[in-house]
C-alpha cells in the first residue's frame, strides 16, 4: 500500500489503512505529533510550513526517492540509520549476506565480551600491514 504522508493526520490515515510507515523524499511537518504515533516516518528533514501537494499521486509506478530509482515490488527496509531499497530478485542474496553479517557481529561482541581486543578480532593489524595500506600520523585538521 502506498501513501503520501507528510503530516500527522495523513500518517494516522495511512496507518489505519494498513501502512506500516512512510519514506518521504522531502521534509515532513508535524514532527512532534508524528513522534507520538506508532507510525515511523523516514525523511531528510522537517518543515514548519504547509507542504505542497502536486496531484493525487500514483501507485505501482517507478519513482526516484533519495536519488535512487525504486521500482514496484522492491523491498524497502528501514532502520534507525536510514532506508534501503532491495530489488526483489536480489532479496535471497541480500538476506543471506545480512544473516552472515548478524552472525559476524554476534561473534565480535562475544569475543570482545571475553576480553579480546577489537583490533585482534577483526584483523585490523593485518589490514594495516597490507602493502596498499597508508598510515597517516596526524590529526584530521592537518
Amino acid at each position: 500500500m502506498a501513501f503520501r504522508t507528510r503530516s500527522a493526520a495523513r500518517a494516522v490515515e495511512a496507518r489505519e489503512n494498513g501502512a506500516l510507515g512512510a519514506v518521504i523524499d522531502g521534509p515532513a511537518r508535524d514532527s512532534d505529533a508524528l513522534a507520538g504515533l506508532d507510525y515511523p516516518v523516514w525523511c531528510p528533514g522537517t518543515c514548519a510550513g504547509h507542504t505542497d501537494k502536486q496531484g493525487p499521486g500514483a501507485v505501482n509506478t517507478p519513482i526516484v526517492c533519495g536519488g535512487v530509482l525504486r521500482k514496484p515490488g522492491d523491498v524497502i527496509v528501514t532502520h534507525g540509520d536510514g532506508v534501503i531499497s532491495i530489488p526483489v530478485q536480489a532479496l535471497p542474496e541480500v538476506a543471506r549476506g545480512a544473516r552472515n553479517r548478524v552472525e559476524q557481529e554476534h561473534a565480535i561482541r562475544a569475543a570482545t565480551g571475553r576480553g579480546e581486543h577489537l583490533r585482534d578480532v577483526v584483523g585490523l593489524d593485518r589490514a594495516l600491514e597490507a602493502p596498499e595500506a597508508e598510515e597517516h600520523d596526524h590529526t584530521w585538521k592537518d
